[in-house]
């Protein structure tokens, strides 16, 4: 008798997902880009989950809420919104600045950029007086942003399935971050009450923690030392010359430790 379970699949690529994505990139893409002109920090401190759940009950009301499929799709995907490529665009214009800048004069590299880097001399005048990306001078550098990104997606998509197959199919090995994804997305589609309330009361924690930890020292312009990390390289240094040693202060580095193994922990440690 074979032991093999038939699994019915679906697609999670529907209509209601299709729009969560949309809103990622109409409404939440130009607060990463404000947030990264103030801040200099690719992506919002934002969680995916917020998303799923305000979808969700925006789905509810509307009489039917997300499946699993959907949620997962949201989740895989709306990073695309909250740390995607909203920046990249900006990322020229940094690259047009570095190439013109006074210090790539004063150290002799203002002529040497090459131009598939970022545009120069008069190019990058002519660019800077008309505040635009449409000119012919930006060709190649946008051709190469577009290109690297076609390729990054490419290759993770690729090494993610062999990876998949080599260690979920044939080593079998546990994945206990990616378990705990699942195990949220179907706490919120069977709407588990128990499990609901603690996660809840998980994202509250982290919220209050991050408004304390970043939000109100950047709003007042000082510095805790929540995330700034303990440097004891001086310590090593005497034993081991050139060997770092810092230990992380900020508690969300943590959070991942109490979701790993206590075998796997001490293996990375």
């Amino acid at each position: 008798m074979s032991n093999r379970v038939d699994v019915e699949y679906k697609s999670g690529l529907t209509w209601r997902s299709f729009l969560a994505l949309v809103f990622a990139i109409i409404v939440i893409q130009p607060a990463v880009i404000y947030y990264y002109l103030v801040s200099g920090i690719s992506g919002l401190p934002l969680s995916v989950w917020m998303i799923i759940l305000l979808w969700n009950e925006i789905a509810a009301l509307l009489g039917a809420k997300l499946t699993r499929q959907e949620i997962f799709i949201i989740m895989a995907f709306e990073w695309i919104g909250l740390w995607g490529g909203a920046w990249y665009f900006l990322d020229l214009i940094k690259k047009l600045y570095y190439a013109n800048s006074e210090i790539a004069v004063m150290f002799g590299i203002a002529g040497q950029v090459p131009y598939f880097f970022s545009p120069i001399g008069s190019d990058a005048i002519r660019i800077l007086h008309n505040r635009t990306f449409l000119d012919p001078a930006w060709t190649l550098p946008i051709i190469i942003l577009i290109l690297s990104v076609v390729f990054s997606v490419i290759a993770n998509i690729s090494l993610g399935i062999f990876s998949y197959n080599l260690y979920g199919v044939v080593a079998r090995l546990e994945f206990p971050w990616a378990s705990a994804q699942a195990k949220i997305i179907e706490t919120i589609a069977e709407e588990r009450v128990e499990e609901l309330r603690i996660f809840f009361l998980s994202m509250l924690a982290g919220i209050l923690y991050n408004f304390l930890a970043v939000f109100l020292p950047f709003v007042l312009g000082v510095e805790i030392p929540t995330k700034q990390p303990i440097d004891l390289t001086y310590i090593m240094d005497l034993n081991l010359p050139g060997g770092l040693l810092v230990i992380p202060s900020d508690f969300d580095l943590y959070v991942i430790g109490f979701i790993l193994p206590l075998d796997v922990c001490f293996i990375q440690l």
